[in-house]
């Protein structure tokens, strides 16, 4: 973040950040932001010049590229998942840019994203919800393959038929996969990989700025979306600031348990063979006990994978590992 010379900034980027971070998860206004943060018009005047030069998605992708190499992955993806959810517009967001969901009832904008096997956001384009997946999917699709040259392929859903898996194929050199429910399936069904990418758009629900859409430009919600997947994604979309227990040896398994009660004592839970921890506590220590008597120390804002049952955890303030 070297500059050109100049005048010094007044503020840390690090106390710009978290004002931006604070803003997102809580979903107030600019000039709501607290005293404690520097001044609303610097926050916003920082967060949009992020915006304009693409430092947000830079951050976010090199934030998720860390992400992936501490889970064992390579940094580039070879395949992922496509979807898109309808957001009610706010009276801010100009008639241009917002449409109506006939199929969702939904008046407002569209927000069509595509993640890894993780999870972890790839790509993402914000557009009236008159648009259906098809005519954005094209887009979309393209921003992808000009971003993640190892992709070659990508699961949909039904709305994602027709020719826009023949031109995904010809043109991109990505197989399109619609993955679709049975015939006999009734009620509510997980289907295969598509339930990665639901996952992933309840994490960005975590944030209340992302409850509805009050963005006026779509480019500014696409950054408030990188915004807070980033931070979804530092936690592997653990929301804060709870301890997270996933059902398999990495976060790309579904979360089976959360704690946030601080105790003197071990909490009950029964979890195995293989399970992954996530801590998202910025000072509070975390005790993992094992069926065999063995016991581990997660640190704040640590994970922690490994095999055999486990029967036990407890927060603590303080102490150590």
């Amino acid at each position: 973040m070297e500059g050109r010379g100049g005048q010094p900034e007044s503020y840390c980027h690090r106390q710009l950040v978290d004002a931006v971070r604070y803003l997102v998860a809580g979903g107030i206004a600019w000039r709501a932001v607290p005293a404690d943060f520097p001044a609303w018009d610097r926050v916003y005047a920082f967060f949009r010049r992020w915006r304009d030069k693409g430092l947000v998605a830079e951050f976010h992708d090199r934030l998720r590229d860390r992400v992936r190499k501490t889970a064992g992955r390579d940094p580039e993806p070879t395949a992922g998942i496509i979807d898109a959810q309808s957001a009610k517009g706010a009276a801010s967001v100009p008639a241009t840019s917002r449409g109506f969901d006939g199929g969702k009832k939904v008046n407002g904008r569209k927000r069509h994203i595509v993640v890894d096997t993780l999870g972890l956001l790839l790509a993402v384009m914000v557009t009236a919800a008159s648009v259906t997946d098809r005519e954005a999917g094209r887009t979309l699709l393209e921003r992808l393959r000009e971003r993640h040259w190892r992709i070659s392929l990508v699961w949909a859903d039904g709305g994602y038929t027709g020719r826009l898996v023949d031109l995904a194929r010809d043109a991109l050199r990505i197989a399109l996969t619609v993955v679709r429910r049975t015939d006999d399936a009734t009620g509510f069904v997980v289907l295969p990989k598509r339930w990665l990418v639901e996952r992933t758009f309840a994490w960005l629900m975590h944030s209340r700025r992302l409850a509805r859409d009050y963005e006026t430009r779509t480019d500014t919600s696409e950054a408030m979306i990188r915004a807070t997947s980033a931070h979804a994604d530092s936690q592997y979309g653990c929301p804060y600031p709870y301890v997270c227990i996933y059902g398999g040896p990495d976060a790309s398994y579904p979360i089976v348990a959360e704690f946030q009660d601080v105790t003197d004592y071990f909490q009950s839970t029964n979890h195995g063979p293989d399970w992954w921890v996530v801590n998202t506590r910025n000072q509070d220590y975390t005790h993992l006990q094992l069926s065999n008597g063995t016991v581990y120390c997660l640190p704040p804002n640590g994970n922690l994978g490994g095999g055999g049952t486990l029967t036990g955890i407890v927060i603590s303030n303080g102490g150590s590992c």
